[in-house]
């Protein structure tokens, strides 16, 4: 059968990232949905559970073993997509973990693993393609508790991927000497957390590849897909996975507009990117 769009949904095997392959592959019969599995069984498994559970047959998902932490993954990735399809329409970089015993895994994941994607995946975007970064209410929330001089760093419209990245390493050594120097540096309690930090990243990232990397008539958007009840959460989300699957689903059919490239969204509406704490997350709140 042959498809008029290609779509890669990187941690498409469970919660948001599951979520969104269901619904993009129900809506858009005529798309490929290549959901990103760090091992085809997971992957496989995730297909049946939905087959079971929704009574759609579900043709048009395909299975792509990747670890977004293995440039090697990433790479052989690129490989069979390459091979089987060309290229790609819409790249969803989705894939995250909270762990909050380890801010450099966190990092690693959230922050290096879309990087890795991205670049692997750039070369194979088609003229048109949609770039999805799936970020947080928590980063936005992050960004407004920043001090000043970071935060300006953060909204600087020079700032590089090298500068990102030296900021990420500066949080992980400030995170190794404890939570209290975390605090010092980075704000108050919202800010003590690296997930948190990592979406600032991602966003951030979000804005430098719009800006610095746009290529082909791309178009690139970040996604805060709400305080969605998962795995990642121990379910502690108010709202349900398939409403954060929803708005990742929006921010992939988003018109093609070249004013949309670089904009961040929100409960479906376009957002700033620094918003002022909401309460009704403080159950995700380190203590």
């Amino acid at each position: 059968m042959s498809y008029n769009r290609i779509a890669l949904i990187t941690g498409g095997n469970r919660g948001l990232g599951l979520e969104a392959v269901r619904q993009l592959s129900e809506q858009e019969p005529q798309t490929l949905v290549l959901m990103g599995s760090r091992n085809v069984e997971a992957g496989e498994k995730a297909i049946r559970q939905l087959r079971d559970q929704h009574k759609h047959p579900y043709k048009n998902i395909q299975v792509i073993p990747i670890d977004v932490t293995s440039q090697s993954s990433v790479d052989e990735s690129k490989q069979i997509i390459k091979d089987k399809y060309k290229g790609l329409d819409v790249l969803v970089n989705n894939a995250g973990v909270v762990d909050m015993e380890s801010p450099r895994r966190t990092l690693e994941v959230n922050y290096y693993g879309v990087k890795r994607v991205y670049h692997a995946f750039a070369p194979l975007l088609n003229t048109n393609a949609r770039v999805v970064y799936v970020g947080s209410g928590l980063g936005l929330f992050h960004l407004y508790d920043l001090p000043e001089s970071l935060k300006n760093t953060f909204e600087s419209e020079t700032l590089t991927e090298a500068q990102l990245d030296e900021e990420c390493e500066a949080y992980i050594a400030a995170a190794k000497k404890g939570t209290d120097e975390v605090k010092k540096r980075y704000g108050g309690d919202n800010t003590a957390f690296a997930y948190t930090f990592s979406k600032v990243l991602v966003h951030t990232l979000l804005r430098v590849h719009s800006r610095l990397n746009h290529v082909k008539g791309c178009t690139y958007v970040a996604v805060d897909p709400g305080y969605c009840a998962t795995d990642l959460n121990q379910h502690s989300g108010f709202l349900p996975a398939s409403e954060g699957g929803s708005r990742i689903l929006k921010a992939i059919q988003l018109p093609q507009d070249e004013k949309l490239n670089g904009t961040m969204w929100s409960e479906s509406k376009q957002s700033p990117f620094a918003v002022e704490w909401q309460e009704e997350y403080a159950a995700f709140k380190p203590q």
